[in-house]
């Protein structure tokens, strides 16, 4: 008896999908599975988050034992900031935007008047050592608090969120200008310095990248002044040795054409007079045997 086959909880993926998601890049997958996340975590039900919490509650508490009393310390540590985190998001969301605009204003003017006492101070290495430790541990803090707080938005709500934090640090650059608070300059002065400078880095590299061609310019005109020498003298010893080779088969074909014409038989040619061929005006000499095979082979 045929058992009944259940249907697959798991759809077929299609291969528009699958190619949509080789397309994306790192940052859009990031971005697609939480939004999708968000989305999940929406449409649960009140057992389900119940269940959730509990299974996280258990592997939590299961990699806090294997943990080492070092990464125990830090594992502490970071959760007391995430609590100081929550505490202080359920304050902020009673506040108006007025009073959040006062509040940074007042916690940017407390960083300067730190930010100058701590100038002010006279440290000695190991204390320089401890506030640069310090500093970096709030990097740190803050680097972990915007990552969970960017996990729990959406796309659309980050957006916003930048363009706000965007908005505010404007407001900010204009008010301390205006306060004398911070940097002297406005932010047009400052931004016009900075594209000044860029540009005046820009013009020493390619005034030192013109140096660097004109040497390299000057350096192929010399080689390629010396190849051409080198080949014409090639050539013209190519030349001198192909005129001395013709010169001597023409002569060797002359000499041949007339030892042929006096010669009846290979014998006469052993008493043919030459001139050239006597010495001292004496008998003249014969002609040897391996060169009369030469002579009558061609």
């Amino acid at each position: 008896m045929e058992t009944e086959q259940k249907p697959s909880s798991i759809e077929p993926i299609s291969d528009s999908i699958i190619n949509q998601r080789i397309q994306m890049s790192e940052t859009e997958r990031r971005e697609a599975y939480l939004e999708k996340r968000r989305i999940r975590r929406q449409n649960m039900s009140l057992e389900e988050k119940r269940r959730n919490a509990e299974r996280d509650r258990i592997r939590r508490k299961t990699l806090f034992e294997a943990m080492t009393p070092e990464e125990k310390d830090t594992e502490r540590k970071r959760r007391r900031q995430k609590e100081v985190s929550y505490e202080r998001k359920k304050r902020e969301r009673q506040f108006t935007e007025e009073q959040r605009e006062r509040i940074r204003v007042k916690s940017r003017l407390r960083y300067q008047r730190r930010k100058e006492r701590r100038k002010a101070l006279v440290l000695s290495p190991i204390e320089e050592i401890e506030m640069k430790q310090k500093e970096l541990e709030i990097k740190e803090r803050r680097k972990i608090r915007d990552r969970m707080r960017r996990e729990s938005m959406s796309v659309e709500e980050w957006k916003e969120e930048r363009r706000k934090i965007n908005e505010r640090r404007r407001a900010r650059d204009a008010l301390l200008s205006q306060s004398r608070v911070g940097s002297n300059q406005t932010l047009s002065k400052r931004t016009e310095k900075r594209k000044k400078l860029a540009l005046d880095n820009h013009n020493n590299d390619c005034s030192e990248n013109d140096k660097e061609v004109n040497v390299t310019k000057s350096k192929r005109k010399s080689v390629k002044k010396k190849k051409l020498a080198s080949d014409k003298h090639s050539n013209e010893c190519s030349e001198n040795d192909r005129e001395v080779h013709v010169t001597k088969s023409n002569e060797k074909r002359t000499r041949v054409i007339e030892l042929r014409r006096r010669a009846r038989t290979p014998n006469d040619l052993l008493t043919t007079e030459d001139a050239d061929r006597s010495v001292n005006g004496d008998t003249p000499l014969p002609i040897e045997a391996n060169n009369l095979e030469g002579i009558f082979a061609l």
